[in-house]
């Protein structure tokens, strides 16, 4: 091996890092129970809760984050940041002397059928229906 190669085992090393995130009370105690479905009765070791956020994560991304992502647009959109985006649009739009936006066009997914007030999930993501399906 040459001067500054480094081995496979400190190659995967790095590209592991860890990296920390939060989640709902309902969200960590599902988590807890498939941790314990996982080790029951599996003698060959065990999966902590960070090993197997990562597989879902990484499983979840390759087999079905692209059918969900229509879906979970729709279940977070919000008036108010959508309208916040149309006007700064807009503005984008006048400062730089380019042709304005179709406003009427751009607030057509308002306008469409009527929808349930938006509400900001931003705090809490309870979203049970993203395991039906």
């Amino acid at each position: 091996m040459g001067e500054g190669e480094k081995t496979e085992g400190e190659q995967d090393s790095r590209q592991r890092k860890i990296a920390k995130f939060t989640g709902t009370l309902e969200m960590d105690a599902a988590l807890d129970r498939m941790v314990r479905a996982v080790n029951d009765g599996f003698s060959g070791g065990r999966v902590s809760k960070h090993e197997l956020v990562s597989w879902c994560v990484l499983y979840f991304e390759k087999r079905s984050f692209q059918d969900c992502l229509e879906s979970m647009r729709e279940e977070h959109f919000d008036q108010v940041s959508y309208l916040e985006a149309v006007l700064k649009q807009a503005k984008q739009a006048q400062r730089s002397g380019g042709a304005p936006p179709d406003i009427a066009a751009l607030l057509a997914p308002l306008v469409g059928p009527a929808k349930a007030p938006s509400v900001r999930r931003s705090k809490k993501c309870d979203q049970p229906e993203l395991l039906d399906g």
